[in-house]
């Protein structure tokens, strides 16, 4: 083999080793879903996605110009049907968990009379509680699974929202024991996580995690909800480290502050702190799509 030759099929085993590689990286391109909807002559409908018939499984549809169309969850003038055994599909007036298939995915809703609930806590004692977020999606995260269940222990089911987040608020600051740290006293958005879990299974901690706490507990109540970190006037003079709640109400972010009720002051859904604050940060707790977020 000539030199020639030998620099042909060391340049020939680069290209093939170049092109090896590229094809491991392009991307996967997912199949798209493509559905068609078959109504028979005797008004049964049957649902294929990429040609193949669905069974034993809800879905929602949209009537539109004398035809069904299969969308997404909670699409205006939709309606959930469960399709059974046999691929035929009817409305449903379902009570209770179900999980919808939508383009190649599946996730859980709670429906009642047919109607898909969302930004609530929805079940009952037998099939369990839970959060369903503002897109319907039962939320599965521990920590906001922390906050239903205290929410269904510490408030009446039959009252309002705010009778129930009042006598959360209560019940948090009453029976949850302060306790001191002394680091950590400027946190950032992704520790808030860490903080309610602690709160949630200790029964104690500091403001911050009173804060973190009570934030999860308005969320799963429907309201929108943030942690401020920052500082507070302090009784010897100066400013002192501090953190509390804001919650919204209407379109006002009221402050709740659970710490401080421990010395008496009572900051519970109020325009304005008390006392003198400075804001180094808020961090905003967003549960949409199924995603739970501090940001």
């Amino acid at each position: 083999m000539t030199k020639t030759t030998r620099i042909n099929f060391n340049i020939l085993g680069i290209i093939l080793i170049f092109l090896i590689v590229c094809m491991f990286q392009l991307p996967v391109v997912a199949k798209s879903s493509v559905y068609q909807v078959l109504p028979d002559e005797s008004g049964a409908i049957q649902v294929t996605e990429n040609d193949v018939v669905l069974r034993n499984i809800y879905i929602t549809l949209q009537k539109s110009n004398g035809s069904y169309h299969v969308v997404k969850p909670l699409t205006g003038g939709s309606y959930l049907y469960y399709i059974d055994a046999a691929g035929n599909a009817a409305l449903s007036a379902n009570d209770g968990y179900v999980k919808i298939s939508y383009k190649g995915k599946k996730n859980s809703y709670y429906s009642k009379n047919g109607k898909l609930l969302t930004n609530q806590i929805v079940g009952n004692k037998k099939a369990g509680y839970r959060y369903v977020d503002s897109t319907g999606i039962v939320i599965k995260d521990a920590v906001v699974q922390d906050a239903v269940n205290f929410v269904v222990k510490h408030s009446d089911a039959s009252a309002s929202n705010d009778k129930r987040l009042r006598s959360c608020y209560q019940y948090l600051w009453k029976h949850y024991k302060y306790q001191r740290f002394y680091g950590g006293l400027s946190p950032k958005a992704k520790d808030m996580r860490s903080y309610a879990k602690y709160m949630f299974k200790y029964k104690k901690g500091n403001c911050h995690r009173y804060a973190a706490c009570f934030a999860y507990i308005a969320r799963v109540l429907g309201y929108d909800s943030k942690v401020v970190v920052g500082s507070i006037s302090s009784n010897r003079g100066g400013m002192t480290p501090h953190g509390w709640s804001l919650v919204k109400k209407g379109k006002s972010w009221l402050v709740c502050d659970p710490d401080m009720e421990l010395n008496g002051v009572h900051d519970y859904m109020v325009a304005r702190s008390s006392c003198r604050t400075s804001i180094t940060r808020k961090c905003t707790l967003t549960i949409k799509n199924g995603v739970v977020k501090w940001k």
